[in-house]
């Protein structure tokens, strides 16, 4: 018996979110192109999403995210939480668990077409609930047919982003 879609977890991979991390503190220089494919709402981990925004704030300030930076970054904004996994240890067990650079690609893909995957389920259930709070008749609901033109909206702004989600 195949389970309900609905009821299972949205698609994530922790392990390469973790990779991709890993490989930015081994290899500072390649936050450039990870930034370019991903945002930090595209990691599902709130501790790796906190680390990886602090990563972009250092990159914003043209400094390079290595781990001493990057843990005076997160105490300096109140983000240094050892009981949330943001931590030196935290740094330090992502540094000594990432693969090579080699692979930073593969991974960045696996990450973001997870995110695009949890991205297009949020706007299905948008209108499915939208579908199931509009009134009988014979019109579309205003509720259904806004959440229809975002869906739609959405799909032609990637198209122009070049695919991204």
């Amino acid at each position: 018996m195949k389970s309900d879609p609905l009821d299972r977890a949205p698609p994530r991979d922790i392990d390469a979110e973790r990779a991709i991390l890993g490989v930015i503190l081994l290899a500072p220089e390649r936050i450039a192109d990870v930034a370019a494919a991903l945002e930090p709402a595209d990691l599902t981990d709130d501790a790796l999403r906190t680390i990886y925004t602090a990563m972009l704030r250092l990159r914003g300030r043209g400094l390079p995210p290595d781990a001493t930076l990057l843990v005076g970054e997160l105490r300096d904004g109140g983000e240094y939480d050892p009981e949330r996994g943001v931590s030196a240890a935290a740094l330090a067990e992502l540094f000594t668990m990432s693969p090579t650079a080699i692979s930073l690609p593969h991974y960045v893909a696996r990450v973001a077409e997870m995110s695009r995957r949890r991205h297009a389920m949020e706007r299905g259930v948008s209108l499915i609930q939208a579908a199931h709070r509009c009134e009988p008749g014979p019109s579309v609901s205003p509720a259904v047919r806004r959440a229809t033109e975002r869906a739609l909206a959405h799909r032609t702004k990637a198209a122009r982003k070049g695919g991204r989600r």
